[in-house]
């Protein structure tokens, strides 16, 4: 029998029972690896209802995929909301809500923000005793009913 034509079972008696035991083994711990990792990299992206900081601005991940709501801020009293942020991923700004930022005396929200305030709790800028400037764009769809009480 010429080299080249060797068979797998040819081969295989030609290797120990264990050096067999030992690639076997191998290629187990090699796929178990590559599941760690896979496992890992998916535990580390955000749910809904997660929040994370951005500079001056806290954002929390809504249910909506891709989407978060700009709710807190560090004290600060100016502040430019921008449409998009990321953090562990790109992420679309819907809502603002900064109720209670008492330092916040101007804000500026970027196009592509679709809302003041959260449709099921309201909210905005409520509370926000010093704010006396704010720009609205366009894209802004959603104003809810309380979201400038007490500014």
């Amino acid at each position: 029998m010429k080299s080249e034509d060797r068979s797998l079972s040819s081969f295989r008696g030609g290797m120990g029972r264990e050096a067999r035991l030992l690639l076997l083994v191998s290629a187990i711990l090699a796929s178990v690896a590559v599941m760690s990792v896979a496992d890992a990299q998916e535990s580390d992206a955000l749910d809904a209802g997660d929040q994370f900081w951005a500079g001056d601005v806290c954002y929390e991940v809504l249910d909506e995929p891709g989407k978060v709501c700009a709710m807190g801020l560090d004290d600060v009293a100016r502040v430019v909301i921008p449409a998009t942020v990321t953090y562990d991923e790109k992420y679309d700004v819907k809502y603002v809500n900064f109720n209670g930022c008492y330092s916040l005396k101007a804000v500026v929200l970027s196009p592509g923000i679709e809302g003041i305030g959260l449709p099921e709790s309201g909210d905005g800028f409520r509370c926000c005793y010093n704010l006396t400037d704010v720009v609205i764009p366009d894209s802004v769809t959603w104003i809810a009913e309380d979201a400038f009480l007490d500014c």
